[in-house]
This record gives structure tokens, C-alpha cells and sequence, in this order.
């Protein structure tokens, strides 16, 4: 119905004018548009142009003199759109002005948009906007995300109104004009990645109705505000990486950088509508985060990944909303504290110092766990029943695990260089996935083949677990599952068949075999084995390094 309302719309638009596309109310074709620039046939009659060429590639249009004419145009739409010339003239009237990868410095001299309501210019070259003769009362959403000439920023006075402003990826942004204060309407504050701004204005904090504030990846705003606590409605604060790209790489000893960011965090407290905090990557020392987390009693996502603290305060586990939590790549963690019900989302990978782990069996909400690299870790806790993909890859301390027979749902196990790995517990059979390569240590297998697991994809991998050496034998019951792969795709043969002739009718067969085959589809089946020898169970060998044999072609088919 969309596309046949479209080609209405065009041809009662197309019928204003058969000949001349510049007196029709609205331009959508490149050639049309290419026609009114080049031969100056725009009118008063043009409201609207949008023309997208992402799936053509550029065009280029020589001429922009038809723009004089289009005096009444309100929603003008131009991406990947490149012009020859410079641009003397937009039409005053316009409300929504979308212009990607905008090839000029600035807009036309003679731009006054006292009418508009929303401005994109995402990757253009723009290095500042207009010069409003009277502020733009009707602005509320700048977005100027990647135009890595922008300098400064406009005097805000002249978009007193604005609510939303994207200055994402402008990278030579050096300052924030002080003006910003006065923006009372203000709801979102995105500054991403721009990498040379130096300091925010303190009448930031004048901003009452901001929600969302991102400074990630600002490396040389090497201070922040003293009152960001005024800011009492913000609700995501992203301060990743911030004030970092001349940090030395020491870690002990003071240093007047370091620790200015965490000198803010207390005035954080005063935030009662948080939701979402991202201070990773920010070097922050020991006792630099708030003892009392509860002055945070709506926050759902906390990523403190890539700092430099030993502990979490213990007040963390009363963030009974709390449903992400990264503390990653946090060298010197050496304890975690007892965790909130509420997490589904828990990442630990790279705490090099981690000893030990609170009980986890109560994160009834978490599906994925992953200790990769936490080299001290040597024990694991009991863990979530609902989990499914346990990743402990280069955990080189561990000894131990706990029973994992009872997680129904696991299907993933990751023990990749866990080098001090003795005993791999029974597990459940609903594990599809296991690789224990470089288990040195390795002396017993659980009852992984003892079990018949059908309409499922199977990797097994023992490489270099040089400790089960003596264990060839146990691995005959491998065939149970090879038996069990094989015996499922005579199964589903015979479905196929049953169903072709359920159906009278050719195309009805047809349909019902492929229905069969894609709910059934036959799984991958992979075995790494240990051992300096084949098995004398395994009748099927040679010198070459591959060998094959055959298989019944019905059973195939």
C-alpha cells in the first residue's frame, strides 16, 4: 500500500506540470533537478526537494543559479549531492534543511532561517554557521556530527529554543561558546570524539532540562565542571576516556590529571534521575567511585571498564535496577562484592588481578559470562541456571568449577589455555560447543559422549591436553554421536519422503521437502581428539593428511 500511495502522490504532483519540472511543488529525481539548476527553470512553485543518490553514487550538478528561484521551498533533502560552484542563495522559508556531506564553509551570506525547525549537516565541510540578524526562535535540533572543519560552535543566543545539538566527530572543535547556558530547553548534548576540545563552559551546568550528556572520547577535556550535580534531570552521563591522550602510563604516584576527573564523581551523587554512567577508560584510582551507590536508585547500566581501582564499594548490590555492568580490563580489581539480582549483562574479561568471584547463581537474567583472561581467577562461584555461553579462555590459575550438570540452558564452553585445569566436570547435554585446547593439565573427561545429542551442531576440541594422553580409550564413545548425526539425517530422509507424498500436487511436494529441510537443517559436526596416536578403534586411517570413506548414498540424499 506505501509504495502504491507513493506513485500516487508523484503523478498528482507529476500533473501539475508535464513539461517543466520547475513549476511542479515537489522535486524527487536527480535528472529533474539536474534540468531546473542548469537551465535556471526554478519557481515559486517549488516547496520541497529531496533527492538521495546513496544508491547511484555521487552527482554532481555544474550549476546552483536555479536556487534564486526556489524562493518557497520548506523541507529541502540533499545526500551525497555535490556542486561545482558556491552557493549564493537558500530560501528563507525552509523548516527542515538536511544537507549530507554539505561541500561549502558556510551557509549563503544572505541565509536568514528564521523558520527553521531542524538542521542536519552530518561529514560536511562546514567551519561555522550563519549570522542570524535576529535569533532563530523555531531551531530545535542541530545536528553537525563529523564535520571535521567546525572550529566553534555558534553564539547560542541566536537558537535560544534548541533542544537537541550532535557535534559527534568534529574533531577541531576547540571551544563551546560560554552561551550555551541559556538554553533552558536543551535535552540532549552529544560532543563524542571531539578530540580537541580543551574545557567545557561552566554555564553548562545552567542546563536544567538536559538528559543526555557524552563527552566519550573527548582526550583532551582534562576538566570538567564543578557543578555538574545542578544538572538534576540528566539521565545518561558518558564521560568514557575523557582527559586520557597525555595520561603517563604509570600506576602509583600522583598525578594532577588522573585524578581531576575523580574529583567530580561525588558531585555525581546529587543525580537522582541516572540511568545510564560510562566512566571506562578513565584512569580512575582507588576510592575514586562514591562509597554510596544508592544515591543512584534508577541506574540500569554502569560501565567502569579500563580503570585503575582495587574494590567496588559494597553498595553496588543495592542498585536493585542495575541491569549492565562492565568493569573489563580493570588491571588491578582484585575483589567483587556481591552483585544485584537485576543484572542480564555482567562483563569481568582482562581483570589480570582477579582472585575471586561472589555467588552468582542469583543473576537469574544473565545468559553470557565472560572471565576471559582473568589470570588469578582460580575458582568459579555457583553460576546463573539460565546461562548459556561460559567464556574462561586464558584464565591460567584456574583449578576448579563448580557443578554444571543443572545448567540446562549451557551450550558454549570456552577453556582455552586454562593450563591448571585438572577436572572437567559431567555436563549437560545441552552443550554444543566445548574447546579445553591447551589444558595441560587435563586428567578426566566428563560424560560428554555418553549422551545422545540430536538436531545439534557439535565442536568438540581436546588439542594438547597432554594429560589426557590416556584417556584414547574413553573417546570410542565419540562414535555413539557419530552414529546418533547419521541416524538423524535418515530421519529427516524419511520426512522428506512422508511428505512428498502427502502432497498431490508437484509444487505442494516441492514446498513441503524445503519446509523439512530448512526446520531441520543438518548440522556441523567437529571432533579434535588428544593423543601422539590414532586409536585402534578407529578403523578408517592413512598417511596422507586427510582420509575419507564412503557412505551409503541414500543416506546422503
Amino acid at each position: 500500500m506505501h509504495d502504491l500511495l507513493q506513485e500516487l502522490g508523484q503523478d498528482i504532483v507529476n500533473r501539475e506540470s508535464r513539461k517543466e519540472a520547475g513549476q511542479r511543488s515537489r522535486i524527487w529525481l536527480y535528472e529533474d533537478f539536474n534540468h531546473i539548476l542548469m537551465n535556471d527553470t526554478g519557481s515559486e512553485q517549488i516547496e520541497g526537494v529531496v533527492l538521495d543518490l546513496v544508491d547511484r553514487g555521487e552527482g554532481y550538478l555544474s550549476s546552483v543559479k536555479g536556487f534564486v528561484k526556489m524562493k518557497y521551498v520548506r523541507v529541502l533533502i540533499l545526500r551525497y549531492v555535490q556542486f561545482l560552484h558556491d552557493l549564493e542563495y537558500l530560501s528563507n522559508e525552509l523548516k527542515y534543511l538536511e544537507w549530507y556531506e554539505y561541500p561549502f564553509k558556510s551557509p549563503p551570506s544572505t541565509f536568514q532561517p528564521n523558520k527553521l525547525v531542524e538542521l542536519h549537516m552530518r561529514c560536511s565541510r562546514i567551519e561555522r554557521l550563519w549570522k542570524a540578524v535576529k535569533p532563530v526562535k523555531s531551531l530545535k535540533n542541530i545536528d553537525l556530527s563529523y564535520s571535521r572543519n567546525l572550529i566553534k560552535t555558534l553564539d547560542f543566543t541566536e537558537v535560544p529554543n534548541l533542544e537537541e545539538l550532535n557535534l559527534q566527530g568534529c574533531t577541531k572543535l576547540c571551544e563551546v561558546h560560554h552561551s550555551i547556558g541559556v538554553l533552558k530547553r536543551l535535552v540532549s548534548l552529544n560532543l563524542k570524539d571531539c578530540k580537541t576540545l580543551m574545557c567545557l563552559p561552566s554555564t553548562t551546568c545552567n542546563l536544567k532540562s538536559l538528559k543526555i550528556l557524552i563527552l566519550s572520547g573527548c582526550l583532551k577535556l582534562t576538566k570538567l565542571p564543578e557543578r555538574l550535580g545542578d544538572m538534576t534531570s540528566l539521565e545518561v552521563f558518558d564521560a568514557a576516556g575523557v582527559g586520557t591522550e597525555e595520561l603517563p602510563l604509570v600506576e602509583t604516584g600522583d598525578c594532577m590529571h588522573r585524578y581531576q576527573l575523580a574529583s567530580m564523581l561525588p558531585c555525581l551523587t546529587t543525580l537522582p534521575f541516572l540511568r545510564k554512567l560510562n566512566l571506562s577508560g578513565c584512569n580512575l584510582p582507588e576510592g575514586a567511585i562514591p562509597n554510596d551507590l544508592t544515591s543512584f536508585p534508577l541506574l540500569k547500566s554502569l560501565d567502569l571498564s579500563g580503570n585503575d581501582f582495587l574494590s567496588i564499594p559494597s553498595s553496588i548490590c543495592q542498585l536493585s535496577r542495575l541491569t549492565y555492568l562492565s568493569i573489563s580490563k580493570c588491571k588491578r580489581l582484585q575483589y567483587l562484592p556481591d552483585l544485584p539480582s537485576s543484572i542480564e549483562h555482567l562483563s569481568l574479561e582482562r581483570c589480570i588481578s582477579l582472585k575471586a568471584l561472589p555467588n552468582l547463581s542469583q543473576l537469574s537474567g544473565v545468559t553470557y559470562l565472560y572471565f576471559e583472561n582473568c589470570k588469578s581467577l582460580q575458582s568459579l562461584p555457583d553460576l546463573p541456571l539460565r546461562i548459556e555461553h561460559l567464556d574462561m579462555r586464558n584464565c591460567t590459575s584456574l583449578q576448579t568449577l563448580p557443578n554444571l550438570v543443572q545448567l540446562s540452558a549451557l551450550k558454549y564452553l570456552e577453556f582455552l589455555n586454562c593450563t591448571n585445569l585438572k577436572l572437567l566436570p559431567d555436563l549437560s547435554s545441552s552443550i554444543e560447543h566445548i574447546d579445553v585446547e591447551n589444558c595441560t593439565l587435563l586428567q578426566t573427561l566428563p560424560n560428554l559422549f555418553e549422551k545422545q545429542n540430536l538436531d545439534k551442531r557439535f565442536y568438540i576440541g581436546f588439542l594438547n591436553c597432554s594429560g589426557l594422553n590416556g584417556c584414547e580409550g574413553k573417546f570410542s564413545m565419540a562414535l555413539t554421536w557419530l552414529k546418533s548425526y547419521l541416524l538423524w539425517i535418515q530421519e529427516v530422509r524419511q520426512l522428506c519422503e512422508r511428505q512428498k507424498n502427502y502432497f498431490q500436487d508437484e509444487l505442494g511436494r516441492v514446498l513441503g521437502v524445503k519446509l523439512i529441510k530448512r526446520r531441520f537443517q543438518r548440522p556441523d559436526f567437529y571432533f579434535f581428539l588428544p593423543g601422539s596416536k590414532i586409536p585402534d578403534w578407529f578403523n578408517h586411517k592413512g598417511r596422507k593428511h586427510l582420509t575419507s570413506w564412503h557412505l551409503h548414498d541414500k543416506l546422503l540424499e
